[in-house]
């Protein structure tokens, strides 16, 4: 496998899927609903870190000295807190969203299904429900690497490729959730594909630009899964 072939394909991919879009507009109308759920709910968190920042500085941060070393110090912790808190409530928002917008990203990403294949895999709303702890499972996952990824020095400069991939598995993962494979197995179907995985998701690390290209990620992500999942059968 050649990582730097499996990321060009990656890349592309999302905007094959936008090229699905063009010809399918009625699904590209409905997945600007999940992009308004990603703004508000970013805004949302943002908003409220931003009202009680005071609170949290002094939950986190040392409590500044007289020195004007002390001040500087406290200045640019404080500035590196600000900007980690916008990253996580970013990545938090729109994590949030695909929870809300799970059964939106699920009907777009079964007619892209049944468009390539000619069928899809159906489950019961039963299944579905039954589904939405391995969802959240995942969430938490992709979350909490996201964070420790951004707190842990020197490797928090890769951290926006591993973000990527933890983004674009979001997406990646929906045929695989309809055919009710357990996380385990669906976590393992992402890391044979992880460099395409990560060229997707590449595209929802661009700050401000992602709020716009995030949903749209669903046809890319199920492309690429539906062609994993035609080579283990």
């Amino acid at each position: 496998m050649n990582p730097v072939a499996e990321l060009a394909k990656g890349l592309k991919i999302y905007w094959s899927g936008m090229t699905w879009l063009r010809k399918n507009p009625k699904y590209f109308l409905m997945l600007l609903l999940p992009t308004v759920f990603g703004i508000l709910s970013a805004v949302t968190l943002f908003s409220s870190f931003w009202s009680y920042r005071e609170l949290v500085y002094d939950l986190v941060l040392f409590e500044p000295g007289d020195s004007t070393l002390w001040a500087i110090l406290y200045s640019v912790s404080s500035f590196f807190l600000d900007i980690f808190m916008f990253a996580f409530t970013l990545v938090s928002g729109f994590l949030i969203s695909s929870v809300i917008s799970s059964p939106i990203y699920d009907v777009v990403s079964a007619r892209v299904e049944r468009d390539k294949t000619g069928k899809v895999v159906e489950i019961s709303i039963w299944a579905s429900i039954k589904l939405i702890p391995e969802e959240l499972k995942k969430v938490f996952v992709i979350l909490a690497i996201s964070v420790c990824l951004m707190l842990i020095p020197i490797v928090n400069i890769v951290a926006i490729f591993l973000t990527a991939f933890l983004l674009g598995w979001d997406f990646y993962d929906y045929p695989s959730a309809r055919r009710g494979l357990p996380f385990k197995e669906r976590r393992q179907l992402a890391t044979k594909d992880f460099w395409s995985i990560m060229g997707l998701g590449l595209w929802l690390t661009i700050p401000l630009v992602q709020m716009a290209l995030y949903p749209f990620a669903v046809v890319g992500g199920t492309l690429l899964s539906l062609e994993r999942l035609e080579k283990g059968q």
